[in-house]
């Protein structure tokens, strides 16, 4: 019960603490079967790091949420290969870069890419099959 409430309370943290602005985005559907590659290019942005959450949303079992946790510096770019644990239905990718920033965000599975411009910070979904 007790990882039940943080899960809770970390979604109701990520959902508040959004930047101003920042937007949320359905990006398309990823195969559960193999991982993909999130790629943050941080390296306009000389302000600060980037936070990047990673929310796997589980079907059925305990916990019902997953969270990877990532850190890119000021002008650095960085890749996190991203392992779908099993039993996933939906997937966020919260960014949160300084105030008036843009990071580059960059998600592949196979021949497969999707991209989008964080300004300040955003919210990315993926549907998994």
């Amino acid at each position: 019960m007790k990882e039940l409430g943080a899960s809770l309370l970390l979604i109701a943290l990520l959902s508040i603490a959004k930047p101003v602005g920042a937007a949320s985005v359905y990006m398309g559907t990823l195969a559960g079967d193999q991982p993909f590659t999130l790629n943050i290019d941080n390296a306009t942005n000389g302000q600060g790091k980037t936070s990047v959450t990673v929310v796997y949303y589980l079907t059925g079992g305990r916990p019902a949420t997953k969270f990877d946790v990532h850190f890119v510096p000021a002008a650095a770019r960085e890749g996190f290969l991203q392992v779908i644990p099993r039993g996933t239905r939906l997937i966020a990718v919260e960014v949160a870069g300084p105030a008036n920033s843009i990071v580059l965000v960059d998600a592949r599975q196979g021949a497969t890419a999707f991209a989008w411009d964080c300004v300040s910070g955003c919210t990315l979904t993926f549907d998994v099959q």
